[in-house]
Order: C-alpha cells, then sequence, then structure tokens
C-alpha cells in the first residue's frame, strides 16, 4: 500500500470519529484542501494546515458521522491515492439525516498530505441543511 493510501485512510478514519487534531496531523505545513463543488457560501480552497484546521473545526456539523463502501486505490503516480466512499450522518442544527457519495484524490509527500481533493454532491449537503 502506498504512503498515499495509508494517509487517505489514516484521514477518514480520524474523521470518521469526529477527530480533527487527528486529521490536522496528517497534513503538511504548506498542504491544500479543494472542494471544486463546493455550494454557495462555502469556500472552495484553503491553503496551509492552519487555513484547514480552522475550517475543519469550524464545520463541525455533524452529531453522527459514518462512511461505508470505502475503496481506497493507488494510481500510477506513487503519490495519489483515489478513494471513493458512501456517508450517512445527522446534522447537529436541524437533527436531518445526511447521505452523500464522495470521490477524494490525496497527494502525499514526506510521510504528509499536500492535497486534499473532495468531490461530492452539494444538494445533499442543502437537504441536510434544510434548504
Amino acid at each position: 500500500m502506498s504512503e498515499a493510501q495509508i494517509l487517505a485512510r489514516r484521514w477518514l478514519d480520524a474523521l470518521h470519529v469526529l477527530d480533527i487534531d487527528a486529521a490536522v496531523e496528517l497534513l503538511a505545513d504548506d498542504a491544500v484542501l479543494e472542494i471544486p463543488l463546493a455550494p454557495p457560501g462555502l469556500a472552495d480552497r484553503f491553503e496551509g494546515k492552519a487555513a484547514i484546521a480552522a475550517f475543519l473545526s469550524a464545520s463541525q456539523v455533524f452529531a453522527k458521522l459514518d462512511f461505508h463502501d470505502i475503496e481506497v486505490r493507488e494510481t500510477t503516480d506513487p503519490e495519489v491515492a483515489v478513494v471513493e466512499f458512501r456517508s450517512t450522518g445527522t446534522f447537529k442544527e436541524t437533527d436531518l439525516d445526511y447521505a452523500n457519495r464522495y470521490v477524494l484524490i490525496v497527494r502525499a509527500r514526506s510521510g504528509h498530505i499536500v492535497l486534499y481533493r473532495e468531490y461530492f454532491n452539494p444538494l445533499a449537503l442543502a437537504a441536510a441543511f434544510g434548504n
């Protein structure tokens, strides 16, 4: 298993139990988090470990979050892993159920995540907020 695959899995393991500190420790200081399909009102790019940590801490909206059907794939680039999975959960604010499907691209270097790009259905996120 490549370093990128291992770090991608550790990232999901940390977020699954809502352990933001553990997730942030996996990031390089100059890491980038991208959300290309971010809904209106949500930034689509965060640069630097501190900015990503602040975003993750501020976006703790789940009372419960589970990940299912996780597939971590290697690529021809040993620094890159592609991950597919599904989530289910409950939002704190609305008590509404949430379910989504994701594709992640994770680039790792020197034992840390340097790029985390997350694709998901923004309509499912809006519905869980009651929109």
